[in-house]
């Protein structure tokens, strides 16, 4: 008997099937739905642009023209003090230090003066002797004129010369020592008097040549002296900024004032004033140089107590006072864009941008005489984006708005 395969017949999964297109159905309905029927997003049109400034009304008004400046310390005197004879240094003066001021005529050093002594007493012994022969030779004279007189008397010698027997030559001879002995006495004094050496001017010790028993020569440095009566303030302006200040002339004492800003004080100055304009360009900066004079630049009288010193070779900042401009509009430094332009807030609220040409500008403000009109508001706020037409939320410098705002948003403005 014979086995014969059995086959299986599968069914095609139609529940299944029908199953997952219901939920897909389903699926589709509830999205179809769910769109139809959710919210839909509108388009807007944008905010206007806009930016909040605070702005200042233009006035015309006076100005002085201030031209900063940088400046170094030096001294109106200094002097090499040298000794003008030799010998060795035996006393001091109490304030002979370095740093220390000195008063005019007051002493520094003392140099042995015992042979200086010596020769002053040798030169006085000197004209005392040969005055005592003039006065021998003044008794001869009177001798020799009664016998000259006695002699003519006797014979007839006209037309013989009469020197000899009136013994003129050696009263010239006399004469002469006197006159000798007398300047040798004088340059014996002056070398006695120069071993005492004073101080020439009001001054400071900058350096000491000697000290006790140093040995001087003529020529010898004894001391660095500056004087401490004036000092200069030797200040570089650029060539362009000259014609707002004051140069003296030779019949004028002092030109355009000047307030000094000593490198320890940021707030407290000294005031000079210009006293000569330099003939040459600072080799550096090819700038041009004024000399402004302070002084007692040390505070050492009553009346400046309390004031910075300056110090010698200090660098320094200087602020000139020039001339005075009236009838022009002063703006703020800041206020000055772009190297010829300023912003103005026009009558509508919108952003002018003008341009207009300085005629100066300092590191605080600029001053313009043409271009701008009275009560016309400068802006002085920063914009991030400034454009012509701009529209603007003014308000004064105390943040007041003046007009009415546009919605909040702005665009960058600093208020």
């Amino acid at each position: 008997m014979s086995d014969q395969p059995s086959t299986t017949k599968k069914r095609f999964p139609w529940r299944r099937t029908i199953a997952i297109v219901a939920i897909i159905g389903v699926c589709a309905a509830v999205c179809v739905v769910l769109i139809e029927t959710g919210p839909k997003a509108t388009r807007k049109p944008p905010a206007p642009m806009q930016a909040n400034v605070k702005v200042r009304p233009l006035e015309r008004t006076n100005e002085q023209i201030i031209v900063s400046a940088m400046g170094s310390v030096i001294p109106m005197r200094s002097i090499s003090l040298s000794s003008q004879v030799s010998g060795e240094v035996t006393e001091l003066g109490p304030d002979f230090s370095e740093g220390n001021h000195i008063a005019k005529g007051q002493f520094i050093v003392k140099i042995d003066d015992r042979d200086y002594q010596t020769a002053l007493a040798s030169a006085q012994a000197t004209l005392d002797s040969v005055m005592s022969d003039m006065a021998i030779e003044a008794g001869n004279q009177t001798i020799a004129k009664r016998e000259w007189e006695l002699i003519q008397e006797a014979s007839e010698v006209a037309g013989v010369d009469s020197s000899l027997a009136l013994r003129q030559p050696q009263l010239k001879y006399a004469e002469a020592q006197v006159s000798m002995a007398q300047a040798a006495l004088e340059q014996a004094q002056t070398d006695l008097a120069r071993t005492r050496i004073t101080a020439p001017f009001n001054a400071i010790v900058l350096e000491k040549g000697v000290d006790l028993g140093s040995y001087v020569s003529p020529q010898s440095e004894v001391a660095s002296l500056a004087g401490t009566d004036t000092y200069w303030i030797r200040a570089a302006v650029p060539k362009s900024q000259l014609q707002w200040l004051t140069v003296p002339a030779s019949d004028q004492d002092t030109g355009s004032t000047a307030r000094v800003y000593p490198t320890a004080s940021k707030s407290e100055f000294r005031i000079g004033k210009i006293i000569s304009l330099l003939g040459d360009l600072d080799p550096d900066g090819r700038m041009a140089r004024v000399i402004i004079a302070i002084d007692d630049p040390l505070s050492l009288k009553a009346e400046n107590a309390g004031q910075p010193p300056l110090l010698l070779g200090d660098y320094l900042r200087v602020e000139i006072l020039g001339r005075e401009m009236n009838d022009i509009y002063s703006l703020p430094r800041e206020a000055f864009r772009d190297g010829g332009r300023v912003w103005l807030a026009a009558a509508n609220d919108q952003l002018e941008i003008r341009p207009i040409t300085p005629v100066w500008q300092g590191d605080e403000f600029v001053i313009v005489d043409q271009g701008l009109a009275d009560g016309e508001r400068l802006v002085l706020s920063n914009l991030a984006m400034p454009t012509p037409g701009l529209s603007l939320v003014v308000a004064d410098e105390d943040g007041n708005v003046l007009s009415a705002a546009l919605p909040t948003e702005s665009n960058g403005g600093d208020s």
